[in-house]
């Protein structure tokens, strides 16, 4: 649910709304980043510039693995971005893996990472 949660709320393209989920020692290494991002300030402004740059893309949820140790949780699969260019959506696929931390009853992100699928 917490990445079905990150699926919606990314495709509201709010950089604040995605950064919240976050939590606060969080690290993020994003797809389009060539550094990791490790404050929670480096983490909005990923997403403002993402979203800056690429208003009307939306992610699509594929397959993935969920793996429960206590309070902690990884989620590892892949999702699709699609954004509309001239007319067509541009569909990329790409694989992540989110680790998950439960603070105060909410699964907040501690790690994520997500790149694009290798050339074969």
């Amino acid at each position: 649910a917490a990445t079905a949660e990150w699926i919606a709320t990314f495709n509201t393209r709010d950089a604040t709304r995605i950064a919240a989920l976050y939590a606060s020692d969080a690290i993020l290494w994003g797809t389009v980043s060539s550094t990791i991002r490790t404050t929670p300030q480096e983490i909005l402004e990923y997403f403002e510039k993402s979203s800056a740059r690429r208003p009307k893309l939306l992610m699509v949820l594929g397959e993935y693995h969920v793996r429960l140790y206590g309070d902690l949780a990884t989620n590892s699969g892949y999702y699709a971005s699609r954004n509309p260019v001239d007319g067509n959506d541009v569909v990329v696929p790409m694989r992540f893996t989110f680790i998950y931390q439960k603070q105060d009853d909410r699964w907040m992100i501690v790690n994520h990472h997500s790149s694009r699928f290798a050339t074969p």
